[in-house]
């Protein structure tokens, strides 16, 4: 409410003419809009963040609001000082700063026009420094590979370095696709040991190879398909399976022992691996190439919730094959595969893709291991070259050698896992 001063009003009639043409001068005024929602939390994922990671702030809304509107957001920087920035979304990537501490942020609703909608919300967020554990310039842990023997491919364990060389399997229709389980005990990989016409079957043995025994325990009736990966908790298998019509994606829970279909398109899907947390699975597709001469070649990657829901495209060049996730959940790394094998890093917040300059032509399969800081290839220098793995260290999307160890040429560098210990 407008209120004249008591001076005016007692000082003759001339000014309090003047005060009602003030009063009529506020009453044509625009009112802001009433406030139409309240922010009821904002969540940020993970928590704390690493400097110079980026987290996932994400905002809750009380009311849902049926006008247009965007978020208002103010981040502080490490000098007291801020920056405003809008965005269309409830979702904001926020990269934290290379000093460590806590950085209040704040938060509103809007109209498009600059209105508030919303009473400020605001929160903090906790930068820690980044501390990476002692990393050793040599490999470490354990890899399973299958190798050709006696004209089949079998299934080998090594050391990382190379020593210890162990032949696991000895199976006269061969086996291939070993995955470590979580805690590097067990090995699920597929064989043609009762398997069909179309596909494999999965199995499951000890590190040692013994004890090998169908993944699904319903024997006769082993569970059938290719590129078996063990969830992070060691409860699920995804897989890809081939009815003779098409290859989809499937999770087998090892504890229920139920079968759950991820996908069901008449495009090849394949190359399961899940995210840290098993909430989500990446693969490879050729959906969106519908040409019947390009979609056995052209593959992008997707993602989908491990119940067969939410699914999403995450490349759109083609090519893009054998994904793995990094452990900190933020990218993915994966082969490009076309001219020769390339491998790229995916940060799956800002859809940056970065090439690594892995000192291959052909290279593939890359794998992290546990602290996500190296990463292991397979590949040659040049076609008629032999065959190498080596180990890089990943730093700010670049890529250092570390190692190289030379293999034998029946190794199939395209069938091998790599345990990296605790």
């Amino acid at each position: 409410m407008f209120r004249l001063p008591l001076h005016i009003i007692r000082s003759g009639g001339w000014s309090v003419m003047l005060g009602l043409a003030l009063l009529g001068g506020c009453a044509t005024e625009t009112n802001p809009p009433a406030l139409q929602t309240k922010i009821s939390e904002v969540e940020v994922t993970p928590h704390p963040v690493t400097t110079n990671y980026t987290a996932v702030v994400t905002v809750a809304l009380e009311d849902s609001l049926t006008e247009a509107y965007r978020m208002h957001w103010q981040w502080q920087h490490p000098d007291g000082s801020s920056t405003d920035t809008t965005s269309e979304a409830t979702r904001f990537y926020w990269t934290a700063p290379p000093q460590p501490g806590n950085y209040k942020h704040t938060v509103w609703v809007e109209s498009p026009e600059g209105l508030p909608l919303s009473e400020k919300y605001t929160f903090s967020v906790k930068v820690t420094p980044w501390d990476p554990p002692p990393s050793s310039p040599t490999l470490s842990g354990k890899i399973v590979f299958s190798a050709i023997a006696d004209e089949q491919y079998q299934i080998f364990s090594m050391n990382a370095d190379g020593t210890n060389l162990r032949q696991l399997t000895d199976w006269e229709r061969g086996s291939r696709q070993p995955s470590w389980s979580p805690d590097g005990t067990q090995i699920v990989f597929a064989s043609g040991r009762d398997g069909s016409a179309h596909t494999s079957a999965l199995w499951v043995m000890d590190a040692d190879g013994g004890n090998p025994h169908p993944l699904h325990p319903g024997w006769p009736f082993p569970l059938l398909g290719n590129f078996p990966r063990w969830s992070p908790d060691g409860e699920k298998i995804a897989y890809s399976y081939y009815d003779g019509a098409q290859t989809d994606i499937y999770v087998y829970d090892r504890t229920t022992q139920e079968n759950i279909r991820l996908t069901h398109h008449p495009a090849d899907d394949g190359f399961p691996a899940w995210s840290p947390d098993g909430n989500r699975v990446v693969f490879t597709s050729g959906r969106d190439y519908t040409n019947a001469d390009n979609m056995r070649y052209r593959k992008d990657l997707y993602l989908i919730n491990s119940d067969g829901s939410g699914l999403i495209r995450l490349t759109a060049n083609g090519y893009a094959t054998r994904p793995e996730w990094s452990p900190n959940g933020f990218s993915i790394v994966y082969e490009w595969n076309i001219r020769g094998n390339e491998i790229f890093l995916l940060d799956i917040y800002t859809e940056k893709i970065n090439k690594l300059n892995t000192g291959l032509e052909f290279t593939g399969n890359p794998l992290w291991n546990k602290n996500g800081i190296q990463l292991l290839v397979f590949g040659r220098q040049m076609e008629s070259s032999e065959s190498e793995m080596r180990l890089l260290k990943i730093e700010e999307h670049s890529a250092e050698i570390l190692q190289i160890i030379m293999l034998n040429e029946s190794t199939t560098g395209w069938d091998y896992d790599w345990y990296s210990g605790e």
